[in-house]
């Protein structure tokens, strides 16, 4: 193998790189602690199968599908956890970026060179101008990914339906990009930069502008939805506070008035009116007291939708119950608690509504943290399997004046946002949904 044969297997493997870490960054790592040499490991693959499929010019034509094919279904499941689409959009893009600024530069030296019909065996058989052109390229694209990589998370956080725009917006650009090429390869030198002005760079950058904007919306929808959220968590930690100060206040009306059936207790014993005395002692314990038990969970947030969520169960008639360990400091911030566990049990309790009896009302809570997951179940009973003619549980409410459906929506997206999941069933009259929320602790 000589020189020029090492820099081309030099530069497959560093655009191979490239393309695995970009598609790893949009999508989200699968392993920390080897992901490094998974990703190395993988690009030495990719660059293999390329140089095997280039090296058989009944297949070359084809290399560039099968390689996008073997990058985004086979190695970038093994470095990445993000879903398929979400690869794939990340793959085309990636692929896209690379081949326009190869053609870009190289469509540039062939000016520079005055293009001829020596040129194009010029800058693709081995020789200076060869090695300089692929050093140039390469240098590019290596440069952009480190200028632009703090930018790629944000691409996992557009919803599918975006994901999808973006997929068939940069799948369109690489085809034409790759037929532009074509034209260019036969074209006069009149219409050289067009092509390359006119037409590559205009892409290039459309796709960008394209991304930026799917960006900033999904930004706006979700500062406009944390606002909805905040709200109405800050509503529900006011409220609860107001019940904590309705507690205290009848717990000291409760110790003022003991101090007086002491009194009283005291003045029937002076007295020696013995039989007063059982009688008033009977009198006070048929009286009904019910001490509220309230939710001590090691976080505010969680104690505060609990303890709220009780006092309106008693009020709607509705058997609650909870179990709460929450213990351990997180980095998963107090508003989406409140929007994943609210709207929760905001669902169960219109589940019992809709229950004839009242008596077979009720919902449990399960909340504990398991490892680096947080997990918050919620069961209600329920009249019927809501599955059977809803598969997708859409809201069926038919008050046109309050949006419906949001419920399950902001569980999902607070579940993707945590690398979590949302999960329903409907088991021995119980309708349950778990939510699972991956977290970082905190440090105290």
């Amino acid at each position: 193998m000589g020189y020029f044969d090492l820099l081309e297997w030099t530069a497959t493997f560093v655009e191979d790189l490239i393309i695995l870490c970009t598609i790893t960054a949009v999508s989200g790592r699968r392993q920390k602690s080897q992901h490094y040499l998974l990703i190395i490991l993988s690009a030495v693959c990719l660059t293999g199968l390329i140089n095997f499929l280039n090296s058989i010019s009944t297949f070359s034509f084809l290399t560039p599908v099968i390689s996008m094919c073997f990058s985004a279904l086979v190695l970038s499941r093994v470095t990445s956890a993000g879903p398929l689409l979400l690869r794939g959009t990340a793959c085309i893009m990636v692929y896209f970026v690379v081949l326009t600024i190869d053609y870009i530069v190289f469509a540039l030296f062939g000016v520079l060179l005055g293009w001829s019909e020596n040129t194009f065996p010029i800058l693709t058989a081995p020789g200076m101008p060869r090695a300089m052109l692929i050093v140039i390229t390469k240098s590019m694209d290596v440069q952009l990914y480190f200028l632009i990589r703090r930018f790629l998370p944000r691409i996992c956080a557009l919803k599918k339906k975006y994901h999808l725009a973006l997929l068939l917006i940069c799948l369109a650009a690489y085809i034409t990009t790759q037929y532009f090429f074509s034209v260019f390869l036969y074209s006069e030198k009149d219409t050289l930069y067009r092509i390359v002005i006119f037409s590559w760079i205009y892409i290039l950058f459309f796709v960008a502008i394209v991304i930026m904007a799917l960006i900033l919306i999904t930004k706006s929808e979700q500062e406009k939805q944390t606002h909805i959220l905040l709200k109405r968590t800050n509503q529900l930690l006011t409220e609860n506070y107001q019940q904590l100060h309705g507690f205290q206040q009848k717990h000291a009306k409760q110790i003022h008035d003991f101090n007086h059936h002491l009194t009283a207790l005291k003045g029937l014993e002076a007295a020696g009116k013995h039989a007063e005395v059982s009688e008033y002692i009977n009198s006070l314990l048929s009286t009904a007291y019910r001490e509220t038990a309230l939710c001590h969970s090691g976080s505010d947030i969680i104690d505060a939708v609990i303890n709220y969520k009780a006092a309106e169960a008693e009020q709607l008639d509705i058997k609650f119950s909870f179990t709460a360990n929450f213990h351990i400091p997180t980095n998963i911030d107090p508003v989406d608690i409140c929007g994943a566990l609210a709207n929760q049990i905001d669902n169960a309790f219109d589940a019992c509504r809709n229950m004839p009896d009242a008596d077979f009302r009720e919902v449990k809570v399960i909340i504990k943290q398991v490892e680096n997951f947080a997990f918050f179940r919620v069961e209600n009973t329920a009249a019927c399997n809501p599955f059977e003619n809803n598969q997708s549980l859409i809201s069926t409410k038919t008050d046109m004046s309050v949006q419906h459906g949001l419920g399950l929506k902001n569980i999902h997206d607070i579940a993707d946002k945590y690398s979590g999941f949302l999960r329903s069933e409907y088991k021995d009259g119980f309708f349950v949904s778990v939510v699972s929320l991956c977290y970082e602790p905190l440090d105290t």
